[in-house]
């Protein structure tokens, strides 16, 4: 049996942007301190960097595969990549200060009996 479950769409990396989101949110909604907003919102970009680097390594074509087919979605993840490393920790905190219908949505967390041999 295999001890490794494969992931596919950055996954793993999504539910912890997620949860790093919502940190940054709770934070901005309690009002704490501009410091720890800015540690938070920095969490967030790396987060979402994590997830960009997780999908552009799963969007690399293969040997087999055509590269036109690939080439519009690396093009866009690389765009989204350079836009992430380039915004300022102010407009993450501001990005996120604004309320969505997404604050609501639950967080998938595994617990060590999800892991059990069955």
């Amino acid at each position: 049996m295999a001890s490794y479950i494969c992931r596919t769409g950055g996954q793993k990396e999504q539910n912890m942007l997620r949860q790093k989101e919502l940190a940054l949110r709770g934070a901005i909604r309690r009002g704490d301190s501009a410091l720890l907003l800015i540690k938070l919102a920095e969490k967030v970009r790396l987060a979402w960097l994590g997830v960009n680097k997780a999908l552009i390594y799963e969007a690399e074509p293969s040997a087999i595969e055509r590269e036109t087919r690939a080439t519009p979605v690396l093009h866009e993840l690389h765009e989204d990549k350079e836009r992430w490393e380039k915004i300022a920790s102010q407009d993450i905190i501001a990005l996120y200060s604004e309320e969505t219908e997404d604050d609501h949505l639950p967080v998938e967390r595994k617990k060590w009996w999800d892991f059990r041999i069955r």
